[in-house]
């Protein structure tokens, strides 16, 4: 193979907010003693890797080429993003409270399960080869959905 091309591109978020995830990834590490130079990852250079992932739709294995990586790392250091900013949403009594002390009379709790297949495909893509399209004629038997389950507290 030839050389590959190497490039730089800008995502659509402002630094602070890139440097708070880093910060609250360090605070996570400390809690979790975690020794110094014993990541692949510095903090920051962690938060623009999720950030990468959330923002650009960058699939992992490239993230985890880009990074010089394993995939099984790759997604390691998505989901202990996603776990450390997971940690800073207020649960429901949090949420409750606060609406009460802002003055709304009341709130709604929503939310809907989102269907999908066990393979995921890009949008913009032809379907991964090892995904068969299957048209669900009927419900499957319950704990059978794959999906997401979205919930709203409005």
């Amino acid at each position: 193979m030839a050389d590959p091309v190497t490039y730089t591109a800008t995502l659509p978020i402002s630094r602070p907010t890139v440097e708070r995830i880093a910060v609250l990834l360090h605070e996570h590490r400390r809690a979790l003693r975690t020794r110094s130079r014993r990541r692949s990852l510095g903090c920051f250079t962690q938060a623009v890797l999720f950030c990468r992932w959330m923002l650009h739709a960058t699939r992992v294995r490239q993230l985890a080429a880009d990074h010089h990586l394993s995939l099984s790392t790759a997604y390691r250091y998505l989901a202990e993003v996603l776990d450390v900013l997971a940690e800073q949403a207020p649960g429901l009594r949090g949420a409750l409270l606060a609406a009460k002390i802002a003055g709304y009379p009341y709130v709604m709790l929503d939310g809907t399960l989102i269907p999908t297949g066990r393979c995921s495909a890009p949008s913009t893509a032809r379907p991964h080869p090892g995904c068969r399209s299957v048209v669900v004629r009927q419900a499957p038997p319950p704990g059978r959905w794959h999906g997401g389950n979205i919930q709203v507290l409005s």
